[in-house]
């Protein structure tokens, strides 16, 4: 929970405006849950412990729809 609003006071210092941030556990807590993670997701994931950092793996961004004229 600490890092979900970490990282939303960081988007927000960003001039982005989060709609919703998902923490999805540790690699211990998904492993119990019985997620499967490859390689490649476990290489990213020891990476942001090592250095102490969150991963944002999708941003949509949202605009406000012009009018014509």
């Amino acid at each position: 929970a600490e890092a979900v609003r970490e990282t939303v006071a960081i988007l927000k210092q960003a001039a982005l405006s989060p709609l919703d941030v998902t923490g999805y556990g540790t690699r211990e807590e998904r492993i119990e849950q019985g997620y499967e993670i490859d390689s490649e997701e476990d290489v990213l994931m020891q990476r942001a412990l090592d250095e102490n950092s969150v991963i944002v793996a999708q941003m949509n961004a949202l605009y406000e729809e012009q009018a014509d004229g």
